[in-house]
């Protein structure tokens, strides 16, 4: 419940957002893995219903008997029905004819995955990686076990890419903290704050929230946001010198005279409310 005591105050004050710069560091990153699940969430929720609905797409279109979808001595065979299936903001080609390359298919149709006479590929903002059925070990290979192994590996390979996903944000997340920080140090100087980078970064991490909350809410509802990073930086920087003001400039801060593993927010809370 702390935790989201933590969430709460720093979105309505930036006082207490200030005091988080005594939270030892186990606590402060625990807090960033809570933002990072808030960038994270939105993002992989509508991309485990777009996979989903390419499996089911993808299995669908093999079940027909009528596409005869079948992978002979490495190549798609040319019975092959020539498809686009559509599921969400993706779509997967199915094209068994000789004269196209991944590139020039991806481009042309306007797809993020396909499947070609000898290879897979899949486009990620016109970077395409490909692979060919022989590599894979699907030299000969019936529709049915396509299926089978679809089914087999698809709830492990969510669950493996989900981890390295989330690992990636929280990665992600600390490195916009830090640089944020860096860019507040010269700032707390001018307003002749003796603060700590651990300090200043410790109130980064928190100052962040509304931004985070803010992205939350427009990546779930799929809204756009143009210049999104720099909303981000302003927004976190704002908040951070709002919660900057509160320290009494002529108050030095030594840390080893504070005992930053023994502060309890809520005697703060209590003593601030008393006055």
């Amino acid at each position: 419940m702390k935790i989201l005591k933590q969430l709460y105050s720093s979105i309505t004050d930036p006082k207490i957002i200030a005091t988080y710069r005594f939270l030892n560091l186990s606590n402060t990153f625990l807090y960033i893995t809570l933002l990072s699940l808030f960038i994270y969430l939105p993002n992989a929720v509508h991309t485990l219903i777009d996979v989903n609905s390419a499996k089911n797409s993808m299995i669908s279109f093999i079940s027909d008997k009528s596409n005869h979808f079948e992978i002979k001595n490495g190549e798609l065979t040319d019975s092959t029905k020539n498809s686009i299936l559509y599921f969400g903001n993706e779509s997967i080609l199915i094209d068994p004819s000789k004269n196209l390359e991944s590139r020039d298919a991806a481009l042309e149709h306007g797809v993020t995955s396909g499947f070609l006479r000898d290879r897979f590929f899949v486009n990620q903002n016109e970077v395409i990686q490909e692979f060919k059925y022989s590599d894979l070990g699907f030299k000969n290979v019936s529709g049915s076990q396509i299926i089978d192994l679809i089914k087999m590996y698809y709830w492990p390979s969510v669950y493996i890419s989900g981890v390295i996903s989330f690992i990636f944000v929280a990665i992600y997340t600390i490195f916009i903290i830090t640089m944020i920080s860096l860019v507040a140090t010269p700032i707390k100087s001018t307003m002749s704050k003796k603060l700590s980078f651990e300090q200043i970064w410790k109130m980064t991490a928190h100052a962040m929230t509304i931004a985070v909350l803010f992205f939350f809410i427009m990546d779930f509802a799929r809204v756009q946001v143009e210049f999104r990073f720099a909303i981000k930086w302003i927004a976190t920087v704002g908040v951070l010198f709002l919660s900057l003001k509160t320290i009494p400039s002529s108050k030095v801060i030594d840390e080893n005279e504070t005992d930053a593993e023994h502060f309890d927010l809520d005697e703060f809370e209590k003593d601030d409310e008393d006055k």
